[in-house]
């Protein structure tokens, strides 16, 4: 099931890719979080919200230490700690 969830991460159909990324936020754990590491580089911001929020759903270490690394670098990075905040 994961696996197959990882493959659609790279539809073409933005609405697939947001739906993906809330079912491994759900259920993904440590294999999503570099998947959705990746998918916080693209340019789409609704896919960078979701990948985060998706990120603080996991709640490993590895997406705990990313989450923070990017609040320190993003550009968006304001906008991404509210995020993580709630």
């Amino acid at each position: 099931c994961i696996d197959r969830l990882l493959d659609l991460l790279d539809a073409s159909r933005d609405e697939l890719v947001l739906a993906v990324i809330v079912a491994l936020g759900e259920i993904g754990g440590n294999r999503a979080v570099r998947p959705l590491v990746e998918l916080t580089r693209r340019a789409a911001p609704e896919v960078l919200r979701a990948s985060v929020l998706a990120l603080k759903d996991i709640d490993t270490p590895e997406s705990r230490q990313y989450l923070k690394a990017i609040c320190r670098t993003h550009p968006e990075a304001e906008m991404l700690e509210a995020l993580i905040a709630d």
